[in-house]
């Protein structure tokens, strides 16, 4: 009987050693990240900090934000590349436009000096007069059109001569109208052109050269400035002659001819011509390469 019951302490003092030894073990190593359940399935728990798990963990999220970050980078690069070869091409192609006042529907009038004369059958000799008024005087009127460095424009002409005492003490005038085409280069406020026209004219107030009429050409070199809104003075040369219908009289003009136009199209707000220069390059866009999403995307 005491035997048995040495036996039985000696039993007990054991298993009591043995229990204490594996919780010693568990604390000192830590591993407490398994947890056996009553259903025998083993449960895992989160990584303490600065465990080997939570070091992994942000590594991850590392390797996202510079991805994303290098992504980014990557565009706004390929974009600043992209709007500085625009910009290049942009200033190849640089214009100049020309803006003035010589342009759209106009209206003009002017008054000269004319040296007319006759030759053929009927020889007079040239004389000069003054056309102004009612008695004579010249009128205009007209489209221009601005193509890019020029001023084209298509007008009506009407021009009544005043009749002229010569010394051989003959006596007549002309008229004339038609239609012209004006090409023109504006320079700043001033505009030198040419005019090329035709028309009918024909001899008045002398019995001999009333059957002297023609279609014919004429051509005209001249010059506007721009002194306002809308206006221009005009100084003019034109030249022209006809004959009766079997060219044996002809008659020569001269006119020196000054005056104005009116242009009804919507003058510029500085009221002059001027010739301006259109950049067409791109503005240097903004570029932030530092910047950085605010929330990096998932891997």
């Amino acid at each position: 009987m005491r035997k048995v019951s040495v036996f039985i302490l000696l039993t007990t003092v054991m298993m009591g050693a043995a229990i204490s030894n594996s919780h010693a073990a568990t604390d000192e190593t830590g591993n407490n990240a398994a947890v056996t359940s009553p259903g025998g399935t083993s449960d895992t728990l989160p990584p303490e900090p600065g465990t080997t798990s939570d070091t992994n963990v942000k590594a991850v999220d590392d390797s996202s934000v510079d991805a994303a970050t290098k992504r980014l980078q990557a565009e706004v690069e390929a974009k600043a590349a992209k709007e500085a070869k625009a910009k290049a091409d942009a200033e190849k192609r640089k214009a100049v436009v020309y803006t003035s006042e010589f342009w759209g529907p106009y209206f003009g009038a002017k008054f000269g000096l004319i040296d007319s004369s006759v030759s053929g059958t009927i020889n007079i000799p040239g004389a000069t007069t003054l056309s102004y008024g009612v008695q004579g005087g010249y009128l205009q009127a007209g489209y221009n059109w601005e193509l890019s460095a020029l001023i084209v424009g298509l007008g009506a002409y009407l021009d009544w001569n005043n009749n002229a005492l010569h010394s051989n003490d003959i006596s007549y005038s002309s008229s004339a109208y038609g239609l012209d085409i004006k090409l023109g280069v504006p320079v700043e406020y001033w505009l030198p052109y040419i005019k090329l026209g035709y028309g009918y004219n024909t001899g008045n107030k002398n019995d001999g050269l009333r059957v002297v009429s023609q279609n014919s050409p004429n051509i005209a070199i001249g010059v506007e400035y721009n002194i306002a809104d809308r206006w221009s003075l005009i100084a003019e040369y034109k030249i022209n002659k006809f004959s009766n219908q079997d060219n044996t009289i002809t008659v020569h003009n001269k006119l020196l001819s000054f005056g104005f136009n009116y242009y009804f199209g919507h003058p510029l707000k500085s009221g002059k011509a001027k010739a301006v220069e259109i950049d067409l390059t791109i503005p240097e866009p903004i570029v932030a390469p530092d910047a950085i999403p605010e929330d990096a995307p998932p891997p």
